[in-house]
């Protein structure tokens, strides 16, 4: 019987696929940044709009989640959750993957223990899996196998600086590196398809240090600081950047951000929430006060907020927007690490690897609406 070609496996499909699709999507993207245009199809944005201030209580049902063992602790930026709910936290050496709220263990090879105990990051690694990043390293962990990545460099020669920042997407990777004294003036952004080899570095000219990036339709929003006064900018697919300054820079430190389906954006400093847009920046109201740990979009592009001891939540009022509590603990209880969004609400993981699940009332609307 004679049929058509087949590949021996699906790595050889896809070493032959990957490859076009990338081409055709950086032609694509240069071409948006040239018009103008969103360059990806993202979720459309769905403002949610309360129908009343409310308490803590009539916002969100919350199911409180013990941690798996005692004694566990892991750090803001240790954890990194799938679209199916799955997470996997760094507790030191070791690494727990949570599925159905059951930790399993992850068997690290003697010769990562170091570099997985030195991670700062954990995020969504180029084409699938995890990558756990460091000041100086990353480490690439797929279908249970761990492989070193080369970090940022120049071929030619150079210094890079540390990694201060790294891309939280899916459909991205990359890191920011320090600006250093042979830089081109400023921290660079560093991107791979493949988790073998790097974009060239395109320049922040953020006139500071990147605390964090997030990755939008229409491009990147850089924020950090410089000497204690925030910093903030967007970086459009045409590598023109925006510098947000009036609004921005007389304001402490922004520490977390994030892009909305469209060219809306937000960053967040210690007991403050940024609008920035490119015609407009403004301080929305937020109903408590803590330090940022991560922003993110649920499943209907609603922006969310999570503190050390709070998870907020944006609200569309008929003329303001303002930001408010959906789930809280007090000082004296552990501390709030990373967040993740499912259809049946969000996950909220603390330190020990417990939390809660959040269950907004409204959660039978959380369905994609045509934009």
């Amino acid at each position: 019987m004679v049929g058509p070609e087949r590949y021996l496996t699906v790595e050889a499909f896809g070493a032959e696929l990957f490859p076009l699709i990338e081409r055709y999507a950086a032609l694509w993207t240069t071409r948006a940044g040239r018009e103008n245009r969103a360059a990806t199809a993202f979720r459309p944005t769905q403002p949610f709009r309360a129908t009343g201030p409310g308490s803590d209580e009539a916002r969100a049902s919350v199911r409180e989640v013990a941690p798996p063992r005692e004694g566990d602790v892991a750090t803001p930026g240790c954890a990194v959750f799938q679209n199916d709910g799955r997470f996997l936290v760094r507790f030191g050496e070791r690494l727990d993957y949570f599925i159905d709220g059951k930790p399993h263990r992850v068997k690290v090879p003697p010769e990562h223990a170091e570099t997985v105990a030195g991670s700062r990051w954990m995020v969504r690694g180029p084409g699938g899996g995890f990558a756990l990043v460091g000041p100086h390293s990353v480490l690439l962990v797929r279908g249970g196998r761990f492989s070193m990545m080369p970090p940022p460099h120049r071929p030619q020669g150079g210094e890079v600086g540390e990694i201060t920042a790294v891309l939280d997407d899916g459909r991205v990777f990359g890191v920011v590196t320090a600006e250093t004294d042979d830089g081109e003036g400023g921290p660079e952004l560093w991107r791979s398809s493949d988790g073998s080899a790097w974009d060239e570095p395109i320049v922040l000219p953020l006139g500071g240090d990147v605390h964090s990036i997030a990755y939008g339709p229409y491009g990147f929003l850089a924020v950090g600081a410089r000497r204690a006064r925030a910093r903030a900018m967007f970086l459009g697919f045409d590598n023109h950047p925006l510098l947000f300054v009036k609004g921005v820079n007389e304001r402490a430190p922004l520490s977390t951000c994030i892009c909305s389906a469209g060219r809306d954006a937000w960053g967040a400093g210690e007991g403050f929430v940024l609008y920035l847009e490119r015609s407009d920046v403004h301080e929305e109201e937020i109903d408590a006060v803590g330090r940022p740990i991560a922003m993110g979009l649920d499943i209907v592009g609603t922006p969310w907020l999570l503190t050390e001891r709070r998870l907020f939540r944006r609200h569309l009022g008929s003329r303001t927007a303002s930001w408010h509590t959906y789930y809280s603990r007090a000082e004296s209880e552990r501390a709030f690490i990373a967040m993740g969004f499912t259809a049946g609400g969000v996950r909220v993981v603390d330190a020990a690897g417990g939390g809660a699940h959040v269950v907004p009332r409204d959660l039978k609307s959380w369905r994609p609406t045509q934009g």
